[in-house]
């Protein structure tokens, strides 16, 4: 009764968890694998052979299921892991910069008697490229930064007036063509989605002049606004707005001139290779 009780609870695992199918060996092993894929359906089997016959085993179907369900789980989680992972890269790009208009307060003070006068000071800034590099450490759906070195190659100042109690004045010391050439240190805090990026942080500009003999420019701290998006794994595209202050100082024979409240917003577009 015993035995009896073993063969039955075999055959009953049998039908649950496989079934069989015995082919012929005379068939053939291929005609036997059409029938095998026919018998278990489409699902995965096992074939054994002996002299006689193929003896095909389906797996058991929901198992397979499961299994492949865990490891899709498993893929969804080492990419969700490595998704969230802040990764370091460099960046390297040009840029096209726009047209700026200058706004500040100009200290004219003569050095004969001492007197001061101040006036409204308005230039306008040519468009110019610039050139660039920067380190990246971002991670997807998370905070991350951008901090760099921007080269913006030289422009012209245009239009160079002043303004005083409603009169508008050429400005001589500057009739002829300047030009400045800016090295700006910059730092982003920025949060990224999937592609996008929107970041502020600060800069350090340092300038320099050419056709205002005498001139000195002090370094000086402006802002930037920072929104980006990736193109794929090695480009980005960046529109940039930064705020440019300048302290600067020269002499042209008995008058000083003094710009040090004042700046003007450069718009920005940036194409990255990221690497």
């Amino acid at each position: 009764m015993k035995k009896l009780i073993i063969i039955f609870l075999f055959l009953i695992s049998k039908s649950v968890f496989s079934q069989e199918l015995r082919c012929v060996a005379a068939k053939g092993i291929q005609s036997c694998k059409k029938e095998a894929v026919s018998f278990c359906e489409g699902n995965d089997f096992i074939m054994d052979s002996n002299e006689r016959e193929f003896v095909v085993t389906c797996k058991n179907s929901s198992t397979s299921q499961n299994l492949k369900k865990e490891e899709i789980k498993k893929e969804t989680t080492e990419k969700n892991e490595e998704n969230q992972k802040a990764t370091t890269r460099y960046a390297i790009y040009l840029s096209r910069i726009g047209s700026a208009t200058y706004d500040g307060i100009l200290k004219i003070t003569n050095k004969s008697n001492g007197t001061n006068t101040t006036a409204n000071q308005t230039f306008e800034l040519e468009p110019a490229y610039g050139l660039g590099f920067e380190l990246r450490y971002m991670r997807k759906n998370g905070w991350g930064m951008i901090a760099g070195l921007d080269y913006d190659l030289e422009r012209e100042i245009k239009s160079k007036v002043i303004t005083q109690n409603g009169h508008v004045y050429s400005l001589s010391p500057l009739s002829n063509k300047v030009k400045l050439t800016s090295y700006i240190v910059h730092g982003t805090i920025l949060y990224r989605w999937e592609k996008f990026y929107l970041g502020f942080g600060l800069n350090l500009n340092y300038t320099d002049i050419n056709g205002l003999p005498g001139a000195d420019v002090d370094p000086s701290i402006g802002g930037q606004l920072d929104m980006g998006y990736e193109l794929g794994n090695s480009f980005a595209v960046d529109f940039y707005i930064k705020s440019i202050t300048y302290d600067l100082n020269f002499n042209s024979g008995n008058f000083n001139y003094d710009f040090n409240e004042g700046g003007h917003a450069d718009s920005q577009l940036k194409l990255k290779y990221i690497f």
